[in-house]
């Protein structure tokens, strides 16, 4: 053998005593192996080494990827759906599962495999390969494959040999990993038993034992989903707990709604024996909860004590044929657990009802003590009341002193009052039927399965109903009904403990009827006492309403001019608070603007008991000035003396404003009209006596002054019918890829007449804009327009649009910019205003009304956008809008 050989054997050699090692050594088995596989796979010079497991399916034999390295440190998916449960048949390597189990190695090239198998290596790149079986004893485990990628190579006899010693260790170590897994999980699960004999002695409440105990279930047990289902024994209602959904709580809802008919629940309370599925799909009597829809594999253990099911351990996985009998056996071993932890919680539990029921039932006897209305007395009993039971709505119904029908006293948990009180009236007389003597209550777990309830409309929702005689020394007084709108809500158990709550309430009833006629009495004589007082409180009560809610300010002062009222208008007006101005002269308020002659003139006038009105500008607490319309009148007693004075004070800043805003609005109209109408005159003139050649000038002009005068009353109108219109109209949309485009088209070929390079940078896709459009036609028209208008010849205009967020909203941001003059910067707060036309524009005399800007600031306010414009002289103007577009947009 030449050395290089010998060199290359013993390589393999070491390699395989060190995977040994690494595997029976203490330590991590799965780093271990990893190691071990690279040593070998390096010393082979192959490509990877895999290892499959092996399963059993309905449909044949498959393997499984487990383990694997690869000489080109590829990304390793164990866990990949491609190479799990791979049939032998599909692959095409049907003669491996003649081959193998017999202890054979599998080995060649490629090209001398079956074509199925072939299809199936070359697609993944394997140009030879060597597989050697892995066994347990005389149980097939699995298989280990070294392929290799980049030659055909004839495996040698040294090769063969490494193969099928590792095989041979790799069973015996995965035997060895699982007796080891396997005593460890008997440790773990021993654990567990002790950990649930604490729950038992340290829980209380049925409900956190479930809890607790799915949280440790985890620890010894491998499953997706898991719950454990309470079946209602003794009267207790079904109660579901869940873990490994995706909404625990929602499937545990519906699961407890769901599974009270299961068959296979049915199955375990007759037989007392666990049911476990391989594949529920073909499970008879399967339902179907929401949430578990992946679930595939079944195992349910009851919930047994004093040879009765009280509820059922049901564990779940999303894989078939998941569980086996080593888990049936240790969920009956926690079940048991279980069950006797619930059985104690609700021995427990009752008890503390018994000792909470005496609580509230001596609660209702201490009102016999205490002198309380009937109203009072029955929002305190429906408190109590739910402290003993839960209800959806309840009635309190008296007899009424015929004792031909109840009447409704009390209730709670209904929308329509009125509509209680009508059908109460209606079943009075059915209701008490339903209440034999005795025990004088009676309980109907579902309405509608129960000929004894008649339902009426508005009692629809009632599914389960408790009624309770209400019972004073053998005398029937009313009834206490209680509703709940779920099926099986109420029992026996809680029927006996409403009417234990309606003998108490009964007396306590009674004695508030009988506290109430007692002074009815001497209400009648308080009352008759009281009534003046009343009226005369009520009179200044009426009047101090109306001088708190009227708009106007209102001051009372004394007559030495001290305040002695304000209201609240007068606080929001002036900025000072009541507190403020009580007991201050009222010049306080003044703003100095009026001359002391002006005060004596008016102290004149009041003081000779007449009222005295005028126009005054007064300064607030903040330093600002406000106009007022001012009239102050005397308080006269009926013996003629003035006791005090009155001043009711309207703010008219506003009309001031407006009616400043009106002149100016009407000076600007004027002018923009006159300057057209002039130069039209003019130009007539000249059309009637100037000189023929220049005709076709005059002609010019006066259609310019037209369309001047057009455009200005256009503006005029669009800036009116906006303020005219109708509320925003939130359903209007339009499609600003289709709008766009024609808009464009029409502005290119203006820019090419001016020599002007126009250049647009819009997303093929855009979100529906919230706007009408015809809105959005004359913002975007109005600011190209300018755009254009602004930009000399060879300049350029870029308009690009893009998706952005305006005050937490989803917008679309229009930007429009030009390299034209620009705009002054004292001119730039005032660019919206309507006539407003900056320095700039009247040098350049370009053509314009003033009004563009305004409609689009208009326009977009009106739809809750936004819009600015950033610029400085000689460096152009970009204007930015953002306009509200759908959310889903």
């Amino acid at each position: 053998m030449e050395k290089q050989d010998l060199q290359r054997r013993n390589t393999i050699l070491t390699a395989i005593v060190n995977i040994s090692q690494q595997l029976f050594v203490a330590g991590d088995f799965e780093e271990g192996l990893a190691r071990g596989l690279g040593d070998l796979g390096r010393a082979l010079g192959v490509t990877h080494i895999y290892i499959f497991q092996n399963s059993d399916e309905r449909n044949g034999r498959a393997v499984s990827h487990r383990y694997e390295w690869s000489a080109r440190r590829e990304s390793i998916e164990f866990d990949s759906p491609e190479f799990q449960k791979m049939l032998y048949t599909e692959m095409g390597l049907t003669s491996w599962e003649q081959a193998l189990p017999q202890g054979e190695i599998v080995q060649g090239l490629t090209r001398h495999f079956s074509p199925e198998a072939q299809s199936f290596l070359y697609e993944r790149g394997v140009l030879s390969l060597i597989a050697a079986p892995i066994r347990q004893g005389e149980r097939w485990w699995g298989v280990v494959v070294c392929d290799d990628h980049d030659t055909e190579r004839q495996w040698t006899h040294d090769e063969i040999d490494a193969m099928r010693s590792l095989g041979n260790i790799l069973g015996a170590a995965f035997t060895t990993q699982h007796l080891y897994e396997s005593e460890k999980l008997a440790r773990e699960r021993a654990e567990v038993l002790r950990e649930f004999a604490r729950i038992i002695s340290t829980t209380l409440f049925h409900k956190d034992i479930l809890r607790q105990s799915l949280g440790q279930l985890r620890r010894v047990m491998v499953f997706d989903s898991a719950s454990i289902f309470l079946t209602g024994r003794r009267g207790k209602q079904e109660f579901m707990a869940a873990i490994g959904f995706a909404d625990e709580e929602m499937t545990a809802f519906e699961a407890t709604r769901l599974l009270k008919d299961s068959p296979i629940l049915g199955q375990m309370s007759r037989d007392l024996q666990p049911v476990i599925s391989a594949d529920v799909r073909t499970l008879p009597g399967w339902i179907w909860v929401p949430g578990a829809e992946t679930v595939r594999s079944f195992l349910g253990v009851p919930l047994v004590m004093h040879d009765e099911m009280i509820g059922a351990l049901m564990l779940d996985s999303t894989h078939t044929a998941f569980f086996q009998e080593a888990d049936m056996q240790m969920a009956q071993a926690l079940a048991q657990h279980i069950a006797t932890a619930i059985e104690n919680a609700w021995l427990y539990e009752d008890k503390q009802r018994q000792l909470h029921l005496a609580t509230v039932l001596q609660s209702v006897g201490a009102l016999l003590t205490t002198d309380i209305k009937a109203d009072a007395l029955y929002e305190q009993l429906f408190d109590l009341l739910a402290e003993v039971i839960d209800y959806d709505s309840t009635t309190l119904q008296l007899l009424s002193p015929d004792g031909e029908f109840m009447e409704l006293a009390a209730g709670r948990g209904f929308e329509d009052v009125e509509k209680a009180r009508e059908i109460v009236r209606t079943l009075s007389i059915h209701s008490l039927s339903k209440m034999p003597e005795p025990p004088y209550w009676e309980v109907i777990p579902d309405t509608y399965q129960d000929d004894r309830w008649e339902v009426l409309p508005g009692s629809e929702p009632i599914r389960s109903w408790i009624g309770a005689a209400l019972l004073v020394k053998g005398r029937l007084i009313g009834v206490l009904n209680v509703d709940s709108y779920t099926v099986g809500a109420y029992n026996y158990e809680m029927g006996a403990t409403v009417a234990a709550f309606a003998n108490q309430a009964a007396v306590a009833i009674e004695r508030a009827h009988l506290y109430e006629r007692l002074h009815s009495q001497a209400a009648v004589l308080v009352k008759q006492v009281s009534e003046r007082t009343s009226e005369l409180q009520a009179e200044r009560d009426r009047t101090l309403a109306i001088l708190e809610s009227v708009g106007e300010s209102i001051i009372v002062t004394d007559t030495e001019a001290r305040i002695l009222y304000v209201n609240p208008a007068m606080e929001w007006q002036s900025g000072y608070s009541r507190n403020e101005l009580l007991h201050k002269n009222p010049r306080i308020l003044q703003s100095g603007q009026a001359s002391p002659s002006f005060y004596e003139k008016m102290w004149e006038t009041i003081l000779t008991g007449k009222s005295w009105s005028g126009e005054l500008v007064n300064r607030r607490k903040d330093g600002s000035f406000y106009d007022l319309a001012v009239t102050i009148a005397p308080i006269i007693t009926p013996d003629g003396k003035i006791t005090g004075f009155v001043s009711v004070q309207a703010d008219i800043s506003r009309l001031k404003e407006l009616d400043r805003l009106k002149s100016k609005f009407v000076s600007n109209v004027s002018h923009e009209l006159r300057t057209p109408l002039t130069n039209i005159k003019m130009y007539l003139t000249l059309l009637m006596r100037g000189k023929e050649e220049r005709r076709a000038r005059y002609y010019e002009v006066l259609d310019q002054e037209v369309d001047r005068l057009t455009n200005l009353i256009q503006d005029l109108l669009d800036l009116s019918r906006l303020e005219a219109e109708l509320p925003l109209d939130k359903m209007a949309r339009i499609k600003p890829q289709v709008v766009f485009p024609v808009l464009f088209d029409t502005f290119r070929q203006k820019a090419e007449l001016k020599k002007i390079a126009f250049r647009t940078a819009v997303p093929a896709t855009l979100p529906d804009v919230i706007m009408t459009a015809n809105h959005f036609g004359q913002l975007i028209t109005n600011l190209i327009g300018n755009a254009l208008a602004y930009t000399p010849e060879g300049g350029e205009v870029v308009i690009m649009v893009e998706t952005a967020v305006l005050n937490d909203r989803p917008a679309l941001k229009i930007i429009i910019s030009d390299n034209g003059p620009g705009i002054a910067e004292e001119d730039l707060p005032y660019l919206f205003d309507r006539f407003y036309r900056g320095e700039l524009t009247k040098e350049r005399n370009v053509p314009g009304t003033g009004l563009g800007l305004a409609i689009c600031k208009e326009i977009v306010t009106r739809y809750n956008g936004d819009i600015s414009v950033q610029s400085q002289p000689n460096e152009g103007a970009t204007f930015t809008v953002w306009l509200p577009i759908t959310e889903n947009g």
